[in-house]
């Protein structure tokens, strides 16, 4: 099945975890699209192992992790995908002056699948000094599940939008 998944694209990153709770490790394979755009998002599939070892593919998000081009000086946005038993952490980060990063954390429900529990938004402007955070919920986004989940519906490389703070030196 892995496979099947690596002949859509290149794949770039590959985590492995009990994302849905069962005691098995899963799978997480993040890749570019069959014919990518240099600023397309790309694409995140979840392998789960079945009792008989062998991994089959749940879910694929076309649009789940941002082009490797969003990173702005600092490269590749993509810094990693947390896992714990029955959720995943998408985490990135960027910017030249300003920095940003965003966490997007998914958690398995029991009647299958994932959903947006919550997302983290941080940004520092290394020149002033002033930083923000914002911390988001359901209540802020709605019902948003991995198969409607989009990376580029999130405003992932600017300040939040909150009550700054500086950072003293």
């Amino acid at each position: 099945m892995a496979d099947s998944c690596a002949r859509r694209g290149d794949v770039g990153a590959v985590f492995r975890s009990d994302v849905n709770a069962d005691g098995r490790d899963d799978v997480l394979l993040v890749y570019a699209p069959s014919a990518p755009s240099a600023d397309a998002p790309r694409v995140l599939s979840i392998l789960l192992r079945e009792p008989s070892g062998r991994l089959r593919v749940t879910a694929t998000k076309p649009r789940a992790v941002l082009c490797g081009r969003r990173g702005g000086a600092m490269g590749d946005p993509l810094q990693t995908i947390r896992t714990d038993p029955g959720a995943f952490t998408l985490r990135f980060e960027g910017g030249s002056r300003e920095i940003w990063s965003i966490e997007f954390r998914f958690a398995h429900v029991q009647s299958g699948g994932w959903r947006l529990v919550g997302v983290d938004e941080a940004a520092t402007d290394r020149i002033n000094g002033t930083s923000a955070r914002k911390q988001l919920g359901p209540s802020d986004f709605g019902e948003v599940t991995f198969d409607t989940f989009d990376v580029e519906a999130f405003d992932v490389d600017a300040l939040p939008s909150c009550v700054p703070s500086s950072n003293a030196s």
